[in-house]
């Protein structure tokens, strides 16, 4: 049984739906601003006062600019966790995702569809743009913690935060195998696939959704959609 996973995030963490919900009040804030600069006008003009009047259109405008740029300010979240961090340092020592690095297949798009299912070696040498379920076996471990890229191929297996999956269960070269990564995917498929927890798992073949990717300065999965464990 293929399982999906749903990746939902709390409303009010959402850094666009913040911005779109400041916005209706922005707009009425404006509008009151607009009203009573409106009636001041009418105020000093009766008075006579252009001076002061001056000062306070000065003061109303720089208000103004304040508040439109603090509107555009972009939500702060938080921090993520060390592990994540440590899992996800791709993004940050030039772990980019270059064309070179994979023979294009077929025409500009490739020749895979959304589903198709392929084997390891395909879904390494070949350049994908859409989810495909890569069928595998489960042959080893993987982290890039502290930033040092390491891959374990044999017991005492020490990370649960990546797999690495071969066409063969007798692959032992980083050349053979994608990376799965682990942190991005639910705590239970991660608590049930990770080789430093279970061992046994080695050899066995595991099915995995997600797009074509760079993970662990090698091509992989970053952030697994669906999945099959055991696969048949």
């Amino acid at each position: 049984m293929r399982h999906l996973i749903y990746d939902f995030e709390l409303l009010t963490k959402s850094p666009e739906v913040g911005s779109i919900l400041r916005q209706p009040l922005f707009s009425c804030f404006i509008l009151q601003l607009v009203l009573e600069f409106s009636l001041l006008i009418r105020i000093f003009a009766s008075i006579n006062r252009p001076a002061l009047m001056k000062k306070f259109f000065v003061f109303t405008l720089s208000l103004l600019a304040f508040c439109m740029f603090n509107s555009c300010e972009k939500a702060y979240i938080g921090d993520e966790s060390d592990e994540e961090k440590e899992e996800n340092i791709g993004n940050d020592n030039g772990d980019e995702w270059y064309e070179e690095d994979v023979e294009h297949a077929g025409g500009d798009d490739g020749e895979f569809g959304l589903g198709d299912v392929v084997d390891v070696n395909t879904f390494k040498s070949c350049a994908i743009y859409t989810q495909v379920w890569v069928e595998g076996y489960i042959v080893g471990a993987a982290t890039g913690a502290n930033q040092k890229y390491r891959y374990e191929f044999g017991p005492d297996f020490s990370f649960d935060t990546a797999i690495l999956m071969a066409d063969s269960t007798e692959a032992d070269d980083i050349s053979e195998v994608i990376s799965v990564c682990l942190t991005n995917c639910s705590k239970d498929l991660r608590a049930k696939v990770n080789l430093r927890d279970h061992p046994e798992n080695k050899g066995k073949r595991i099915a995995v959704f997600g797009f074509q990717d760079k993970y662990l300065k090698i091509t992989g999965i970053k952030k697994i959609d669906a999945y099959e464990f055991p696969l048949e």
